[in-house]
């Protein structure tokens, strides 16, 4: 039986990939920022098999975190599964424009993921075992005018990733950092859709498998492996010019 604790489990992706943990009667710690959602999530995978508990909780709130992961750890008595999938993603003028908004921003897509990670991260030292996947984004690969904010936070998360994989190894814990590319998700509702979308249940199913297979670095779906590989090759004198 695994035993998972899943921050962010409102994400619709995520929702997709516990339906798969929750019909192998895994045991599940799930939170979210909407009560109602996230209610419902858990009687569903209740349903599947899944024995789950759920807590709503402002994940921005770092002081709370600690006391969190105590009791997450406590319930699953050990965390085989970390899943970090929670965020929010403000569009590139408000943050121009707001101030508070950017910094909200940069709080939730990398603040509360050190202050988790670090958390997470010494429970399995302290275990002897884990495994760690969090959902970070093809936007971190390079910076684009559209979204360079939300592509910071991802890029600075893929960077904080990369050290802890480095640390953790020799205790032999597993970090995945999962980049999905554009995702039919209420978070890109308003987002102009092209064929490079690729359904929340498809991506939910590539994040379950990558969390099974255990690589480090997984796109969601394989081929922005390549997109971006050309992308951050174009000369910056090139790139500057271009509207992305």
């Amino acid at each position: 039986m695994k035993r998972i604790l899943v921050i962010g489990g409102t994400s619709a992706m995520i929702r997709e990939s516990l339906r798969m943990f929750a019909k192998e009667g895994s045991k599940i710690y799930i939170t979210g920022r909407t009560e109602n959602k996230l209610t419902s999530i858990a009687d569903e995978l209740k349903v599947l098999g899944a024995d789950v508990k759920e807590e709503c909780i402002d994940l921005d709130l770092s002081d709370e975190h600690l006391n969190f992961i105590k009791r997450a750890a406590e319930y699953l008595e050990k965390i085989d599964i970390a899943i970090l999938a929670h965020g929010i993603n403000i569009p590139q003028a408000e943050a121009d424009s707001n101030i508070e908004s950017g910094r909200k921003m940069i709080q939730t897509n990398f603040v509360s993921y050190v202050s988790l990670l670090t958390l997470i991260a010494n429970q399995m030292i302290e275990q002897g075992s884990g495994k760690i996947a969090a959902i970070v984004s093809v936007a971190g690969d390079r910076g684009r005018q559209s979204n360079f904010l939300y592509g910071a936070t991802k890029a600075a998360l893929d960077t904080y990733l990369s050290g802890l994989r480095n640390k953790l190894h020799k205790y032999g814990i597993k970090v995945i950092s999962i980049k999905p590319g554009y995702v039919d998700t209420p978070m890109t509702a308003s987002f102009p859709h092209n064929p490079l979308f690729t359904s929340a249940k498809e991506a939910g199913e590539l994040i379950f498998k990558a969390i099974s297979v255990e690589k480090d670095i997984v796109y969601i779906p394989w081929f922005w492996r390549w997109i971006l590989t050309i992308i951050k090759i174009i000369p910056e004198q090139i790139f500057k010019r271009m509207r992305l």
